[in-house]
């Protein structure tokens, strides 16, 4: 069965990749991503003693084919539609003639007042970060240990000091400052402008990728190269390179792919809790199919409404005393010969709240929603549009490993991060 669906997803992968833009595709990404779950499945199979069930061969397919049947229905309905005719300012647009003729820059004095931003916020999560270790009990000056007392801490003591809403704003303002940078940045590497004018936009990142180790997980990193990724491939796209030169993409794509894998497993060592050995790294995407396997052979289903993915919502409704149920977003881990995770695809979680049908017409939607948001960029031309479609589409990328829209997406601090791109939106110009 696990052949059967590695043909159904390459289908759907190269259907996808010729008629629905390539890389860009929603469908292309999630597909691609299950693709390297299907063959890591693949190779360890035997050392599991397992194949891949009916029901867990029909609800990925399915539920994958919804998918691109929502991003279908997006782009024609987005075809369709007449584009607004009010002028936009000429810095936000995204035609050929700009992207290769214009300089994109980012006024001076804008530069170092976020750049000061982004520092003070560093050194103020750093003393954060700090308290936390020291209120799990960290007397140590070793970088690492402190950065795993603080993430024990974080999730698992009770009545520790929240971080200040002020830090929490200067986070959000140097990470989309960050973005915007990375904007550019992708921008010089394409057209191969490197100066020096250039290279003081990589500053902004290295502060926040400082800010993101700080924090002891691997979520935020990333997101960065998805971000990167997604950000690079639709300038590439734009700059009128030949068709002919796409197989360069695909290979930076393969490479941004092993990258992600080696983040995702080695990240963890900061914190001295992950796996690092060659088999964790190749076994990891296809245990994530595994589990789901275990899982629909007898599944559980949940006693409250969106017990496991609302979860977000949940925490934030108990802050006002609107309601005292709350849930620890990791879920239970799964044994099976030679094998154990508690990572089950995202399917795992829809399923479990709203069951088969709910799961797959939450996929539909995605489909929508995902596929929307590309086809605006596309009508758009924005640079903001752009931000907004490589900082939200983690979700499909990570839809492999876990639930991310409803748990990250719908939150409060999605919120705060699309406000301050929307007030920056002006803040990258052109001559």
């Amino acid at each position: 069965m696990i052949l059967l669906f590695s043909v159904f997803i390459i289908i759907i992968f190269l259907f996808a990749y010729n008629y629905l833009d390539g890389f860009l595709s929603p469908t292309v990404q999630i597909s691609g991503m299950f693709f390297i779950g299907a063959i890591s499945f693949l190779l360890y199979s035997n050392y599991w003693n397992t194949d891949l069930s009916i029901s867990t061969f029909s609800v990925l397919c399915v539920g994958i084919f919804l998918f691109f049947i929502g991003e279908v229905l997006a782009t024609l309905f987005h075809f369709k539609r007449i584009n607004c005719s009010f002028v936009r300012p000429q810095a936000e647009l995204l035609n050929e003639e700009f992207l290769t003729e214009k300089h994109y820059y980012i006024d001076s004095r804008n530069y170092f007042f976020l750049l000061s931003i982004s520092i003070l916020a560093l050194v103020l999560h750093y003393k954060y970060t700090l308290q936390l270790s020291i209120a799990a009990g960290n007397t140590s000056s070793d970088f690492s240990r402190m950065i795993n007392m603080a993430y024990y801490a974080k999730y698992n003591l009770d009545n520790i000091p929240h971080e200040p809403f002020y830090t929490t704003i200067g986070l959000v303002i140097g990470h989309c400052f960050a973005l915007y940078c990375l904007f550019i940045l992708c921008l010089t590497s394409i057209r191969k402008t490197w100066s020096f004018a250039s290279i003081i936009y990589i500053i902004p990142v290295i502060i926040y990728i400082l800010q993101i180790m700080l924090n002891g997980g691997r979520t935020s990193f990333l997101r960065i190269i998805i971000f990167t990724m997604l950000c690079y491939i639709y300038l590439y796209q734009r700059c009128s390179i030949n068709r002919s030169q796409q197989w360069k993409v695909f290979i930076k794509v393969i490479v941004l792919i092993v990258v992600f894998f080696l983040v995702y497993r080695f990240y963890g060592v900061l914190r001295g809790s992950l796996n690092t050995d060659l088999y964790s790294l190749l076994s990891y995407p296809g245990s994530t199919i595994q589990a789901l396997n275990v899982y629909l052979d007898k599944p559980s289903y949940s006693t409250v409404f969106g017990e496991e993915t609302l979860i977000t919502i949940r925490h934030i409704l108990s802050r006002f005393g609107l309601t005292n149920y709350t849930r620890n977003v990791e879920l239970s881990s799964v044994y099976w010969e030679n094998g154990a995770t508690n990572i089950y695809t995202a399917f795992r979680r829809y399923i479990a709240d709203y069951k088969p049908v709910g799961c797959m017409i939450i996929l539909l939607i995605l489909g929508v929603f995902y596929g929307s948001l590309k086809s605006n960029l596309k009508r758009s031309n924005r640079i903001t549009s752009l931000i907004f479609y490589s900082y939200l589409s983690y979700p499909v990328i990570e839809f492999l490993f876990e639930e991310r829209f409803f748990i990250s997406i719908i939150s409060a601090g999605t919120v705060y991060y699309i406000v301050v791109i929307l007030m920056m939106r002006n803040l990258v110009k052109c001559k």
